[in-house]
């Protein structure tokens, strides 16, 4: 619970590592713009001893919170100080607010996005792939997301698909045809960066391969194959969705990937020729969607739209 702690109004920075991980407290600093203080926190971890019983950890866990409401300046009552408190005259009408987790996945982001993203004009997501995702009921639908933005439930929102998410494009197009089952209109609201790599089938083939040898010691990854396109991304022998726009380029690309990968997992195989004809038929599809998300972005903001980023 809470790994990792940031706060920052105006000049002043709040800052804690490892505030309740169970057994470490983090020291907690305090720095100001006005006087360019800077004080580095550090945070001792102690696993061999603490307490034995479910009521000792509360215990242990009530008073480390309290020395963090002490800290921070947390008044009686459970107020803060005037200095933490948000700015109730702030009118801003756009701009750009990023939710971001701090647990490595699962702390509910996707409820939050889907909250505020009925306020804002773009949500984008800037990272990931396909992976464990999120579930939303709306007037008792329910919705299950991967790679798209909870913000499409928003009609008047636009939802990007960033150039750092890896998209695995049958799983992807078929959120977007689960949606229009369920009456959403998506159509222009949806884009995709021509920088964003693709998450073949032999990816995820590979993220279960390499699961097996690790054996006992297994990640314990959904084997979407997140990890190995990120890795082909890293090795610059990844495809990226802009090369669907020149198929030719596509093709010689996604031939020599998949040649790279069956060498270095024998046993592989992978029917290029069923995959390159799959590739050709939705190209058309997802071109229509493919853009400059950057200069997109840039665009909006410049026009005065608010941008939710997850």
């Amino acid at each position: 619970m809470f790994r990792g702690l940031g706060l920052a109004y105006k000049h002043h920075v709040i800052a804690a590592g490892s505030v309740l991980a169970g057994y470490g407290m983090g020291s907690l600093t305090l720095s100001s713009g006005e006087d360019k203080k800077s004080v580095m926190s550090s945070t001792t971890t102690k696993c061999d001893k603490g307490p034995s019983t479910v009521l000792e950890h509360l215990e242990e866990m009530n008073a480390k919170l309290k020395n963090l409401e002490k800290s921070i300046g947390v008044l009686k009552g459970g107020s803060s100080p005037d200095i933490y408190k948000p700015n109730e005259n702030n009118n801003r009408k756009h701009g750009i607010d990023v939710v971001l987790g701090g647990q490595w996945g699962d702390e509910g982001k996707g409820k939050l996005v889907d909250i505020l993203s009925q306020k804002y004009d773009v949500c984008a997501r800037v990272a990931g792939g396909s992976n464990a995702g999120h579930t939303i009921v709306v007037d008792g639908k329910k919705y299950k997301f991967h790679l798209l933005p909870s913000g499409i439930l928003n009609k008047d929102a636009t939802c990007i698909i960033g150039n750092g998410v890896v998209i695995h494009l049958p799983s992807f197009l078929n959120e977007l045809d689960t949606l229009k089952s369920n009456g959403i209109d998506y159509e222009g609201r949806v884009l995709i960066s021509d920088r964003a790599h693709l998450v073949f089938d032999f990816h995820q083939e590979v993220d279960g391969m390499n699961e097996l040898k690790l054996g006992r010691n297994k990640i314990g990854t959904t084997k979407k194959g997140i990890g190995p396109a990120y890795a082909s991304k890293i090795s610059r022998n990844g495809v990226r969705i802009g090369d669907l726009q020149n198929f030719e380029s596509f093709e010689k690309r996604f031939r020599n990937l998949a040649q790279q990968t069956m060498s270095a997992f024998p046993g592989l195989e992978i029917d290029i020729e069923t995959q390159l004809e799959y590739y050709k038929t939705i190209s058309e599809r997802v071109n229509k969607m493919t853009i400059d998300t950057i200069s997109y972005t840039n665009d909006s903001y410049y026009a005065g739209k608010r941008i939710l980023v997850e």
